[in-house]
């Protein structure tokens, strides 16, 4: 996705990726990414790291690194004029979702690849049943001579 964008738009293009891993090896096509990141100017890549350590040295890349789960400071860093698109598992697709709308973005300017609920308005308290409401009584039918 972040290709296709970078492809359609090569000089005006702004594509920013949060990328969110436990730990560095973990990562799928990191050359891809620095590839790209020394091909578009507009790409930025932020991995972040939950567990152990970012890589050192030349290891490091072009990427930023961050230590820690995806934060809403994180988030803040992204330019707001910009869409989002939301990928991972449920847990992650509702937390990016909810601190993106934090920062001001719209619903309609975050896509989500992947299924995932926001959690709804907590349910009403138990109590007793509710029973339904008494029928109104007829209005009396006025009867010819009777008094």
């Amino acid at each position: 996705l972040c290709e296709s964008v970078l492809r359609r738009h090569p000089k005006r293009g702004l594509v920013r990726l949060l990328l969110c891993n436990h730990c560095a090896p973990d990562i799928m096509l990191l050359s891809r990414f620095e590839d790209l990141l020394q091909r578009y100017s507009g790409f930025c890549v932020t991995h972040c790291i939950s567990e152990g350590p970012p890589p050192k040295g030349k290891e490091k890349g072009l990427a930023r690194w961050r230590v820690g789960r995806l934060s809403l400071n994180m988030v803040s860093e992204v330019e707001a004029h910009l869409k989002a698109v939301v990928s991972g598992p449920p847990g992650l697709c509702a937390a990016a979702v909810q601190m993106l709308l934090q920062t001001g973005r719209q619903r309609s300017d975050i896509a989500v690849l992947d299924a995932f609920s926001l959690p709804e308005a907590p349910a009403p308290a138990p109590g007793p049943p509710r029973s339904a409401p008494a029928a109104a009584a007829p209005a009396p039918v006025p009867v010819p001579g009777a008094a």
